[in-house]
């Protein structure tokens, strides 16, 4: 019934893999674009997230358990072509690691691109004489395969989720609403991952991420603030390998969030921290712990 009821939140909306453990890692990652500065206006920004699982399962028919971390800085941004047209594009920087039995596994460089087209659908006029405001976009785009998923250590392909890519083409879709009554408001987003297979016969599953967020703006002097709450779901369908399915992959987690942004004139400063309420990852053979990111933006 929980599971049910995590699923329902998502609204509309990478196992140590040296070809032996099919489990180690982070099963589930969703992309987010969260409540957007000013919807009016081009910027261009860094974001810093960072994850954290704990993986257990069997080496050599002896218990362990992993220690995996996931680091990514996001330079990312927005333009409008036309005015109900807006294109965003994500060029990620990763440093992926993991520790299992005093052996230590890292990767560091870029990773897949990604670029989303949306389409403004409604949005409250400027000139409107009322306390509510609504903006519904949607869109999609395409995950390029820029960053390298064939890193080897000591002679064996890494596991595929500490790689910097998955070397596939993915396609996504994303929707979001923001409505607002004066101060107050609600936003939900949800996005779609369409994975496609690689080179090396792995795909990873299919990934469906979704956000309700609640949200209150407040202005002292120069400065707004925008503090936040929310869920957010994350779903992982299974990797298959080779036509195969890995039984011990995907996964579900249903994450409670805080945040809050400064707007400073031409600038946005923000934190959003995620502590899992619920989850089921690998057949409960992975934790997710919590995650947080923090950002920066320009606005012209």
């Amino acid at each position: 019934m929980k599971k049910w009821i995590a699923i329902c939140v998502i609204l509309f909306t990478q196992v140590v893999h040296s070809f032996a453990c099919d489990i180690c890692g982070c099963s589930v990652g969703g992309m987010y674009i969260g409540i957007l500065p000013q919807f009016q206006n081009h910027f261009v920004g860094v974001r810093y997230h960072f994850r954290t699982f704990d993986s257990y399962h069997t080496v050599n028919n002896t218990p362990a358990v992993s220690y995996d971390q996931f680091h990514t800085v996001d330079v990312w941004g927005r333009f409008y072509p036309h005015k109900r047209v807006q294109l965003m594009a994500f060029v990620p920087i990763n440093i992926f690691s993991k520790e299992e039995n005093n052996k230590f596994t890292q990767s560091a460089g870029i990773g897949d691109i990604q670029i989303l087209a949306n389409y403004i659908a409604y949005q409250t006029p400027d000139t409107a004489i009322t306390y509510w405001k609504h903006n519904l976009m949607a869109g999609g785009g395409l995950k390029a395969p820029t960053g390298d998923f064939n890193i080897y250590q000591n002679d064996t392909l890494i596991n595929p989720n500490l790689q910097l890519g998955s070397g596939s083409w993915d396609f996504l879709l994303n929707a979001m609403y923001t409505i607002r009554y004066k101060k107050f408001g609600l936003n939900l987003e949800g996005n779609a991952r369409f994975n496609t297979t690689n080179t090396h016969g792995f795909r990873f599953g299919h990934r469906f991420s979704g956000a309700m967020r609640f949200f209150f703006w407040t202005k002292y002097k120069s400065t707004s603030f925008v503090p936040q709450i929310g869920l957010i779901a994350d779903y992982g369908m299974r990797d298959t390998e080779k036509g195969l399915m890995r039984l011990q992959s995907g996964g579900l987690t249903l994450s409670a969030q805080a945040g809050i942004d400064f707007y400073i004139k031409r600038f946005v400063i923000g934190g959003t921290y995620l502590l899992p309420a619920y989850q089921d990852l690998a057949g409960g053979d992975i934790k997710a712990k919590h995650r947080f990111m923090v950002n920066f933006s320009v606005l012209f």
